[in-house]
């Protein structure tokens, strides 16, 4: 029961993730083209811009995640409604970190095809997931992997939603 517990959880937060990574940073690429170009022309900084481009994507996400955590939400006859508003904001915080990491993948690969993005974007999502401290555990990887899940999001957003569960004295 515990198992199919923590692959319930680690299962609706990684989709959750892969979706809003892929979104944004498709999204990203055809919306970066248009913003060279006004950038060059000087119509604004490119701090504001991704400030306005940043907030436009959060307005429909929050629905959205309300939405997704209430149709997945089975702890509700345990936890009162604890739960849920905790799980949202970890959500929430976990969508916005996703998908500026999106975002920097997209800066970095370029506007080349839409092949090579969603390679890079499969085995960064990868690679996340495997140094997420759910598959291997972190103490067990070699020193420079240790490291590298310090950056992983899925790592901490599992983490705190165990925590969340099964913690507080539960």
């Amino acid at each position: 029961m515990l198992i199919d517990n923590l692959y319930y959880n680690y299962f609706y937060a990684i989709l959750f993730q892969l979706f809003i990574l892929i979104n944004t940073s498709l999204s990203f690429s055809r919306e970066y083209e248009l913003f060279k170009s006004e950038h060059r022309n000087g119509v604004y900084s490119s701090g504001s811009w991704y400030l306005v481009k940043s907030i436009s994507e959060l307005v429909p996400l929050f629905p959205i995640i309300l939405l997704y955590m209430y149709i997945l939400d089975i702890f509700e006859a345990v936890t009162e409604h604890i739960f849920y508003w905790h799980a949202v904001l970890l959500l929430t915080l976990s969508a916005v970190s996703t998908a500026s990491v999106g975002h920097i993948i997209n800066l970095l690969v370029g506007s080349s095809s839409l092949i090579v993005q969603t390679v890079v974007l499969v085995a960064v999502y990868l690679i996340y997931n495997l140094i997420g401290n759910f598959i291997i555990p972190v103490v067990e990887m070699h020193y420079f992997w240790q490291l590298m899940a310090n950056f992983s999001i899925t790592r901490f957003f599992f983490e705190s939603l165990m925590l969340l569960q099964y913690g507080f004295g539960r």
